[in-house]
């Protein structure tokens, strides 16, 4: 039964944080036209708590400057009965620890293309939010210090959305940045957040890094038997390169999985454009192009969403999909340097129609020919006639560009010019009379004054 909360309906209640409930809700319109929406509220129990009010306004504040197609968006900030709240975009989907799960019960690793498509958003969602300025154009530099599968949600739709900035700073707005506090999941945090140290937009980076390590491997990468054992595995424990724990992985991904994870952050990506140019170049060079398309499509078959009665032109799609799922990187292609496709055999290139084409273009003369029922080539006295004709014409042309000579043949070029015909014509009218069988009136006035019928 829906509750009212100001003039939102919840409807239920979709999970609980550390500071806040969120739930599924409706905002009524005229005409019965309904706006579904997410709303989050702060709980009762961190009302009075001023520590906690100020981060949910904080995130408010934050959100509100963020609008980009791969962050949820943030519709309204108020209190309703002494309760903060947010009214947020719905996203209908499955957060990414949702879709590890799925994999894991199902003995798999996430399909390589898939894992890109998802940490490419990711990336794009970062840089957007790392380079954001307020209206007077100066960087706020945000930082959302909680990159980890249950923030990201994928719609059924395909879209990938990073979520719940609800711990995240904006570093210009703050007066002081606090050190020693840990926020975020132990699992997912930089070297720097795990020694309580001042942190800064490659923090993030290093976060996203270990996402894509556990994607593509399959494993959790830093846990340990406690938060303690957790947060020491983040600082000092080996990082295994990806394609040891999955050997089918392209060789260029470790690189680009092990830069992300630096420990030293000034060797680490700079920037999360870096990060998005260095991932996109080895979806190019090993082909492992995956579209939004594709996800929400996987998404909803996978998930079962969206499923309503059959139709006779309804065609499964997962055969299409198995196959772009298995599609394995070329290892040549990790260096950078795509291989020229192996030509033909010459045998399946030939081609004897061709070979005929050339054969007669090179040996045989340039005059109009035909072939007989036994394949001999014949030069026809029609063909012949209209050749010489044609080299009449171009001796004319050349006449006419000279200094003024006349041939013998141009006053006939003049002649036929003032009855509206040419030589062409006088041929192919000739050629059509002497075919056999075929009955057909000349064209051409038997006297040149007489007034020519229209065709």
């Amino acid at each position: 039964m829906a509750t009212k909360f100001g003039r939102y309906e919840l409807l239920e209640r979709i999970s609980a944080g550390g500071m806040a409930e969120v739930f599924k809700a409706t905002i009524p319109g005229a005409a019965g036209v309904e706006k579904v929406v997410a709303i989050k509220r702060i709980l009762p129990q961190f009302c009075d708590d001023e520590r906690f009010v100020g981060m949910f306004i904080e995130e408010a504040r934050i959100s509100a400057n963020l609008n980009h197609t791969n962050i949820g968006q943030v519709y309204e900030f108020g209190e309703i009965d002494g309760r903060y709240f947010l009214a947020m975009e719905f996203i209908p989907g499955k957060d990414l620890a949702a879709l590890q799960d799925h994999f894991v019960q199902a003995e798999r690793v996430m399909p390589l293309p898939m894992a890109l498509r998802i940490v490419l958003d990711i990336c794009a969602a970062l840089h957007h939010a790392h380079t954001k300025a307020d209206a007077a154009g100066q960087a706020l530099r945000i930082v959302h210090r909680d990159v980890s599968p249950p923030n990201v949600i994928v719609s059924f739709e395909g879209a990938v959305k990073l979520i719940d900035f609800g711990i995240a700073k904006a570093l210009a707005r703050s007066s002081k940045t606090a050190t020693g506090l840990l926020k975020g999941k132990y699992g997912y945090l930089s070297p720097e957040q795990a020694e309580g140290k001042e942190i800064d937009h490659r923090s993030d980076l290093f976060s996203l890094g270990t996402v894509l390590h556990e994607l593509v491997t399959g494993q959790r990468l830093f846990v340990g038997e406690s938060d303690m054992a957790t947060l020491m595995a983040v600082r000092t424990e080996p990082i295994p390169a990806p394609s040891t724990v999955n050997p089918v992985l392209p060789e260029g991904i470790d690189h680009i999985v092990l830069t992300a994870l630096d420990r030293d952050r000034s060797r680490r990506y700079q920037r999360a454009l870096d990060f998005y140019v260095a991932l996109e170049s080895l979806v190019d060079q090993a082909r492992l192009h995956f579209s939004t398309v594709h996800l929400g499509t996987w998404m909803a078959e996978t998930f079962g969403y969206g499923k309503g009665p059959a139709t006779p032109t309804a065609k499964p799609m997962a055969g299409g999909f198995q196959r772009i799922l298995s599609l394995k990187p070329e290892p040549a292609l990790v260096t950078g340097v795509r291989p020229r496709p192996e030509p033909a055999p010459a045998e399946a290139r030939k081609d004897p129609t061709l070979d005929t084409l050339r054969e007669t273009r090179d040996t045989r003369p340039m005059t109009p020919q035909a072939i007989d029922a036994t394949g001999e080539t014949r030069i026809t006295s029609e063909s012949a006639e209209l050749a010489a004709m044609l080299a009449k014409k171009s001796d004319w042309s050349s006449a006419a560009s000279g200094e003024g000579e006349e041939t013998a043949e141009r006053p006939h070029l003049e002649e036929t010019r003032g009855r509206g015909i040419s030589p062409l014509r006088d041929t192919l009218e000739t050629t059509t009379q002497r075919r056999p069988g075929v009955e057909r009136k000349s064209l051409t006035p038997t006297d040149p004054r007489e007034p020519r019928k229209p065709l």
